[in-house]
């Protein structure tokens, strides 16, 4: 794949920071829903559902972490060749993102813990990124 331009480094570090600050909300809301009410209480309302919308907390993480952590994991295995010193990039096709493959139900959606792992292992893959990316624009530079 031939290196991101400038302008498409800059694009990825802002969408890796934002995808970044979105997670840590997630945490965040964790973080507080287990001050106010206690880990078991704090449990029973991320698995229960909402009469209105059908769905509990835990469903909405799952579901959403489902989306961030496929564009993570896409770039990630988009951009894990630049992170070679070689220039060349075989690869000119990009990949695809398929949503609609997403397997619902699993512990995130009734384990908090789980939900915190989950978070935290996708801030890494973006930390990772964004370390990829500062290499590959340093290394351009000079071009």
């Amino acid at each position: 794949m031939a290196p991101l331009p400038l302008s498409s480094n800059k694009i990825l570090s802002s969408l890796i920071q934002s995808n970044k600050a979105i997670l840590l909300q997630k945490s965040t809301l964790l973080n507080i829903l287990e001050s106010k009410y206690g880990i078991h209480q704090m449990n029973d309302l991320f698995t229960k559902k909402c009469p209105i919308i059908h769905a509990s907390i835990g469903q909405h993480y799952r579901h959403s972490m489902d989306h961030i952590e496929l564009a993570a994991l896409v770039a990630s295995t988009n951009t894990s060749s630049y992170s070679s010193s070689s220039k060349s990039h075989d690869n000119d096709l990009p990949l695809t993102l398929r949503y609609d493959l997403r397997v619902r139900g699993g512990t995130l959606e009734n384990d908090v813990n789980e939900a915190r792992k989950r978070i935290h292992s996708v801030i890494d893959i973006f930390d990772e990124l964004h370390k990829i990316n500062i290499i590959h624009d340093d290394n351009n530079k000079d071009e």
